[in-house]
């Protein structure tokens, strides 16, 4: 990889980069007149369909009822259960240490709504659970869910919007963050290599890709939505400048420390998003875009072949600029002032 230059460079001359403006986005009228005659039009159908809905829901939904979703449990030996569903008189369980299932701690057919765990788990980690219904051969899964056994532990709820479908929608994960992996990178001494603070095999980072994942896959997003729905998340983290935050002109920030801290500067939110596509679930190729200036300027870059907007050739690749300190800036949107300057591709 090419050198790069001392991480001090980010802010010179005690400069803090201010993030571009939200990008503000255009609905039509006729999406808001299409909005108000489905309203209209559920309003008259819902009461003749509720019966149906309702018995239709409860026969085909399962829900925890402990642990629930991302919960935090000391119990090294916990009783499972979930909601039963209607002719359904066995299921089967599965407990794992991976949210992919390849390590099964149990996985086990029961006659019943629960299964308690006989050898303890150990603590300090995240556990991921699903249950199938078995009526004359195997059902679906349900949706897994993940909690987390110990003390030592950060919870951390985000919220956030996406527009999809010219209709904004909200979203909100809930992930936990062992305190030994948080403690391990802040006491690490920071370097001048940017492309070192980049973690896609760390294993909050890839529960937190999985859960974004999981939401894209359930609304069918493409690859190209998906793309955006990720940088969304990382976009509406907080903007926190390091001198503020950490009493030093720069202080580049592990991914999991800008999850714990609830948000970071330019290099951090670029750092967590490329961590975040590069994982195994998202599976995306991403680089680092270092723009020099009073003050610098760090964005991240995706490579795709169905993206459109400003790209950066490297390494045979178009890689499509990513803004992450802001919300509302799609894929290969450039804010003005750093339309002119040529970035240093920074490859991870």
């Amino acid at each position: 990889m090419d050198s790069l230059p001392p991480y001090q460079e980010m802010n010179t001359n005690n400069g803090q980069y201010t993030p571009p403006p939200p990008k503000k986005r255009r609905r039509g009228a006729i999406t808001a007149v299409l909005i108000v005659i489905i309203l209209l039009l559920a309003v008259i159908a819902i009461p003749r369909g509720l019966p149906i809905l309702f018995d239709f829901l409860e026969n085909q939904t399962i829900s925890p009822i402990y642990p629930t979703e991302s919960s935090v449990i000391t119990n090294s030996t916990p009783r499972f259960e979930w909601t039963a569903l209607k002719n359904i008189e066995s299921y089967r369980f599965q407990l794992s240490t991976t949210f992919d299932f390849k390590t099964l701690l149990a996985d086990v057919v029961v006659n019943d709504t629960f299964f308690v765990v006989t050898e303890p788990l150990l603590e300090n980690r995240t556990y991921f659970w699903r249950v199938m219904p078995l009526n004359n051969g195997e059902g679906e899964w349900s949706q897994t869910w993940d909690f987390f056994l110990g003390h030592d532990v950060f919870t951390r709820t985000f919220q956030w919007m996406f527009e999809w479908k010219s209709i904004v929608n909200y979203f909100t994960i809930t992930i936990n963050i062992p305190g030994q992996e948080y403690y391990e990178y802040s006491l690490r001494e920071r370097t001048p290599s940017y492309a070192s603070y980049v973690k896609s095999d760390d294993s909050s980072i890839k529960d937190l890709a999985y859960k974004l994942n999981e939401i894209a896959e359930k609304r069918k997003f493409t690859q190209y939505q998906k793309a955006e729905f990720v940088l969304s998340f990382v976009q509406n983290l907080e903007y926190l400048s390091d001198q503020k935050t950490k009493g030093m002109t720069e202080y580049p920030r592990y991914p999991v420390e800008t999850l714990v801290d609830g948000g970071g500067d330019c290099e951090d939110t670029a750092i967590l998003f490329v961590s975040l596509i590069q994982t195994s679930i998202l599976n995306f190729d991403g680089v680092l875009l270092l723009f020099k200036g009073n003050p610098s300027h760090m964005a991240a870059g995706i490579w795709g072949d169905s993206l459109t907007g400003t790209s950066y050739f490297f390494n045979g690749k178009y890689y499509y600029y990513c803004e992450t300190t802001s919300p509302g800036w799609r894929i290969g949107e450039v804010p003005e002032e750093m339309q002119d300057i040529v970035p240093e591709i920074i490859n991870c």
